[in-house]
């Protein structure tokens, strides 16, 4: 673990790669507190194809056009 105050990570944004390899945190420091902890993400983070997230959506018991006509017709 490394500590780095926020100027030093602002000037260190270049080979914050390297600093991350060499330490595998970095925790980053304002006025001598601690406001930020860096790390490294394990693996690829992949984005969720459309399949995925339309699996992930929850079903409305009531279709959406006649929640907009509902809404509309409260207007």
């Amino acid at each position: 673990m490394q500590t780095l105050s926020i100027r030093e990570v602002r000037s260190a944004l270049s080979r914050l790669d390297e600093l991350l390899g060499a330490t595998n945190e970095i925790i980053v420091t304002k006025h001598g507190k601690a406001i930020a902890r860096i790390i490294p993400m394990k693996g690829k983070h992949m984005r969720p194809t459309h399949e995925e997230l339309h699996g992930l959506t929850k079903k409305l018991s009531v279709p959406s056009e006649k929640l907009i006509r509902d809404e509309r017709d409260e207007r």
